[in-house]
């Protein structure tokens, strides 16, 4: 993990602070940068969304493929379970992470991401402080 993926991540933490709702996006690369896209949960608004977060087509196709075409590549996934533990649960493992190389899910209550990467049909997540990140960075 380096200082600008670790900034990146606490940017995307910044940027989905719903108290309740999964909320989330993708972390796209580009060199040596990174940069995090919010797309809105097709369950906001509804009880579903405090669990279960997942993208919105369209603000996919314009917040996010409009990067790719100026050459941004997709790195992870970003979502929150805001009133839960960051593990990755059977419906990200099973729908959701797949297609992406890395995932990460942050849980405000207990403030540490899940970091994942995806080998072929599991997945093997890490935990990491939020606290460990920001020292990162301010190093």
């Amino acid at each position: 993990m380096n200082k600008r993926l670790a900034k990146t991540l606490l940017q995307a933490v910044e940027s989905c602070p719903h108290p309740i709702e999964e909320e989330g996006g993708i972390i796209l690369a580009k060199d040596d940068e990174y940069c995090f896209v919010k797309v809105k949960n097709i369950h906001k608004g509804t009880d579903t969304a405090a669990g279960l977060y997942e993208t919105d087509q369209t603000e996919l196709k314009e917040n996010v493929l409009t990067k790719v075409a100026d050459g941004w590549k997709f790195y992870a996934s970003f979502h929150t379970h805001p009133k839960y533990t960051p593990t990755p649960s059977s419906l990200d493992l099973e729908k959701l992470f797949q297609g992406f190389k890395y995932n990460a899910i942050y849980s405000p209550v207990r403030e540490i991401f899940s970091y994942s990467q995806w080998l072929g049909e599991k997945s093997s997540p890490y935990y990491i402080p939020k606290t460990t990140l920001e020292a990162l960075i301010n190093a």
